[in-house]
């Protein structure tokens, strides 16, 4: 039984708390009951992942370099826009 609880645990803490492979599992599962074969879902898995992973670099790049922007016209023009950035 300590053996299914520490499956459990690694998967709980290594798959459903990272938004990258959390998101790259729901497309693992989707793949297979949609009953692909298993090379094709587990590569729908690297892509979701990694794709996840792209988009959350290029999110962070543009709020950097959006920031300055938004300071510049808050400075010209009073506006008081600002950039969610929750890190």
């Amino acid at each position: 039984m300590e053996f299914i609880v520490s499956i459990w645990q690694f998967f709980q803490v290594n798959i459903l708390t990272q938004p990258a492979f959390f998101v790259g599992f729901i497309v693992l599962i989707g793949y297979l009951l949609l009953k692909r074969p298993l090379y094709e879902a587990f590569a729908g898995f690297i892509k979701a992942t990694v794709g996840y992973l792209i988009l959350n670099v290029a999110a962070g790049g543009l709020v950097n370099n959006f920031r300055p922007i938004l300071a510049g016209l808050k400075d010209r023009f009073n506006l008081t826009a600002a950039v969610i950035d929750p890190y």
